[in-house]
């Protein structure tokens, strides 16, 4: 309602409604005769004065002196200050276009950047009531927690402190254990996928089961080694490389092949119990090659053990077809040499049980494995140039990844590639763009070590937060690096990046036996202080 005393006397009326978390109009206007502009300023409802340079220019003269309005210039609001209600102003707005119209626009002149700061400003409020992004990019805790477990139990501590959060969790694999529940969630959308089971043998030959996706459409399997022939699959006292093989890889992957119609397999390439440079996965698993001893006798394949690689002189190819016709894509965890003191023995040998004796023995018997492929997939070729072809194998990055198993694969099958791990599961997921929109990131592994920083999860969070200067938060089991390694790694100056791990407030017996638990008080305490004392969020 106008108070028309008002208005007839000249006194202040101001128009005043509540909406959009109450910031609305109108805390000061004038009244122009020539029709040039009608500013007005917002503020909030009349209970909460709020004075901002927000203006929204308005051709409404000669319908405000047609209802008899005037509000003066600079007026301060009180509760004894008239209103005019909402209605009326929408009268205002619809008597102002009435009079747009029949003067065909003339005389009209609407500032655009009234318009632009208008727009400005409802951004700002809109970014000052969004919540903070947090993204949680973690793998798994090796032997004690599942990377969905990890994410969970950071989440639940960081919601219980920080209000108006929007924590999105994402638990990855680079292609060690939980590549098949990582892809999954990322394939889970797309039409054509299954996730299946399969029963196949253990590294020690014992019946199991396995999963695996397939996409019938793109004739593509996705099989991890971690869950086929891992060192998930053994207890800490059964792990012997030894005695461990990758006949349980090879089984999928033959099953695959002639059961699903699968033209592509993108192996998982880590996590894996064995040093047999593949030869239980292609020999028994596949059954690829008949092996010979040096008498000339068939080697049986149901008594076969890595061990006895020794006494193989000969390998006869018995399935061309399979390596003529499946791709083989390889996402790495590691990027490890086949050979050497870098190499998948001497490297991985003690993480799956090997005393330091046996290390140079399995580095041995990968190496006699390769040159048995090379011998029976290329007999045209001299015995120089095989050499050569071995030497360049054995020195290609990420050969020593799954104990040899993606070096045999390189060696026999026709069309195979090995890829970065992370990298390949980051393009899936657009990883960088969801880092470059978050506020703040969380990442981390069991253990913390050089080997981390070398082409898995941690090192490429690394990477993308320093590149758009993102804060980092590395959570881990147990930190191995120094504090001069720590300094050297993280010495860029976009670096933002603080470490916390589990052994050192805990001790390794609780760290191991209770990850959760004390991973979840961790972040309650100190990781959530430091966030409040960096005011991230």
């Amino acid at each position: 309602m106008v108070n028309s005393k008002a208005a007839s006397n000249k006194q202040p009326v101001v128009m005043s409604c509540c909406g959009y978390d109450s910031c609305c109009l109108v805390h000061s206007a004038r009244y122009c005769s020539n029709l040039t502009y009608f500013p007005l300023t917002l503020s909030p409802c009349q209970s909460a004065p709020f004075r901002s340079n927000f203006r929204l220019a308005l051709i409404v003269a000669q319908s405000a002196q047609a209802l008899s309005v005037w509000v003066a210039p600079g007026v301060e609001m009180s509760e004894q200050t008239p209103l005019v209600g909402f209605s009326t102003i929408l009268k205002i707005i619809q008597q102002s276009f009435y009079y747009l119209f029949s003067r065909a626009f003339q005389n009209i002149y609407i500032r655009i950047d009234i318009i632009l700061q208008s727009i400005s400003y409802f951004q700002l409020q809109m970014q000052k009531s969004t919540p903070k992004q947090v993204l949680l990019v973690f793998d798994k805790f090796k032997d004690t927690l599942s990377a969905k477990k990890v994410c969970s139990a950071v989440k639940q501590a960081l919601i219980k402190t920080f209000d108006s959060l929007n924590v999105r969790d994402m638990p990855i694999s680079d292609g060690g254990d939980g590549f098949v529940d990582c892809m999954h969630q990322i394939l889970i959308g797309r039409e054509g996928i299954e996730r299946k089971e399969l029963a196949i043998e253990d590294p020690l030959r014992r019946e199991t089961k396995c999963e695996y996706l397939i996409d019938r459409e793109a004739r593509t399997a996705y099989v991890e080694v971690a869950n086929s022939a891992g060192l998930p699959m053994l207890a800490k006292g059964e792990r012997d490389p030894r005695m461990a093989s990758s006949i349980g890889t090879g089984q999928v992957m033959r099953h695959c092949y002639e059961s699903e119609g699968a033209r592509r397999i993108v192996l998982g390439s880590g996590g894996s119990a064995f040093v047999d440079g593949g030869f239980g996965a292609l020999f028994q698993g596949m059954n690829i090659f008949t092996a010979y001893d040096s008498s000339g006798a068939i080697i049986d394949k149901s008594l076969f053990k890595p061990h006895m690689i020794s006494e193989v002189s000969q390998l006869k190819l018995e399935r061309a077809d399979i390596i003529n016709d499946l791709e083989i894509i390889m996402p790495c965890d590691v990027q490890n040499q086949m050979l050497g003191r870098n190499g998948a023995a001497f490297i991985f040998g003690p993480q799956k049980g090997a005393i330091e004796e046996d290390l140079p023995i399995l580095d041995a018997h990968m190496e006699k494995t390769i040159r048995l492929y090379l011998d029976v997939i290329h007999p045209a070729l001299s015995p120089d140039e095989r050499d050569a072809l071995f030497t360049t194998l054995a020195s290609t990055k990420g050969t020593g990844a799954a104990g040899g198993l993606v070096a045999a694969n390189l060696a026999c099958f026709k069309n195979t590639q090995i890829l970065n791990g992370m990298d390949y599961i980051s393009t899936l997921v657009d990883l960088e763009h969801q880092i470059e929109q978050a506020s703040l990131v969380f990442t981390g592994e069991g253990s913390f070590d050089l080997q981390t920083l070398e082409g898995k999860v941690v090192s490429k969070i690394h990477s993308l937060c320093r590149k758009h200067s993102k804060p980092l938060y590395i959570l881990c089991g147990t930190n191995k690096l120094t504090l001069e390694q720590q300094k050297f790694a993280f010495s860029h100056p976009n670096d933002k990046i603080e470490v916390f791990d589990l052994v050192t407030r805990h001790g390794v017996e609780k760290a191991m036996e209770e990850t959760e638990r004390v991973l979840g008080e961790m972040v309650l305490s100190e990781v959530c202080q430091s966030i409040s004392q960096n005011k991230y969020l």
